[in-house]
């Protein structure tokens, strides 16, 4: 129990666009491979799924191994099945995103039952849908030493000023209960504590518990920093520059803490 365990939030990876960080998403996928500590789950928009019948299409937005593709959605869950491989059996769970649901409505595919099916297993169901709880049970032997709950949604709506991710952060402790909130789709990597006191069973004692609401950033990069002359969707709305990359949680059970890790 005085392990260290890692989890990771992979949401907004967007394959099949070239400007998704594949370098980057490969080397979180390794370390969450490497580390048998290591857990995951994803939040949604896995990848772009913007078929060439779409409005937002663009020829030059694809990754070049999808040139010459017909069937541009079946390419990029095959490349996320293979991308994932190594660490399908470490995933807790998998929310949808609003690229899911979208192609859905465009032209009834149901990709995000396909990522489920890829990563589901036995008794280890995954199907968050646009939002749902993970429980974490830390045990010692037979006895839970300590739980942890987490929700978990795609996210919706934006924003310019970091004022907005916060109060939409903010809000969160209102409507649900948790340990930690994640959040995807805004593109940022933003968290927020707060800190929960009241009393025990033994009327003269008080207890405190820790929150934290996060956004769990994206692979999509903004801005062409290579100088390919690609223009994303963030450009075009004057949306700001975001760093790419995820966040960790960090969870020592034997402190009955977690860190976040940005």
């Amino acid at each position: 129990m005085d392990d260290v365990f890692t989890l990771y939030y992979l949401t907004d990876l967007h394959i099949g666009n070239a400007l998704c960080d594949e370098k980057l998403l490969k080397e979180d996928v390794a370390c969450i491979a490497d580390d048998p500590k290591a857990i995951w789950i994803g939040g949604g928009d896995y990848a772009d799924f913007i078929n060439r019948a779409d409005r937002r299409h663009r020829e030059s937005s694809l990754a070049a191994w999808l040139y010459g593709k017909d069937d541009i959605a079946q390419e990029q869950i095959k490349y996320l099945e293979n991308l994932l491989s190594p660490i399908l059996d470490k995933c807790l769970g998998l929310c949808r995103g609003n690229h899911e649901d979208d192609i859905l409505s465009k032209s009834e595919r149901d990709v995000y039952s396909a990522i489920v099916n890829m990563v589901a297993r036995p008794n280890r169901p995954v199907r968050l849908g646009y939002g749902g709880w993970v429980v974490l049970l830390w045990e010692d032997g037979k006895k839970t030493r300590w739980h942890t709950t987490i929700f978990c949604h795609h996210g919706s709506g934006g924003g310019i000023l970091p004022g907005g991710d916060a109060l939409t952060l903010g809000r969160l402790p209102t409507w649900y209960d948790f340990d930690i909130a994640i959040l995807g789709h805004r593109h940022t990597k933003h968290w927020l504590p707060n800190t929960i006191t009241g009393p025990t069973f033994t009327a003269s004692k008080l207890q405190q518990r820790e929150q934290a609401m996060l956004f769990g950033g994206t692979y999509l990069g903004g801005i062409d920093l290579e100088g390919t002359d690609l223009e994303s969707y963030a450009e075009a709305r004057l949306l700001p520059p975001r760093s790419v990359g995820g966040i960790k949680i960090q969870f020592m059970p034997a402190q009955k803490t977690f860190k976040i890790v940005i």
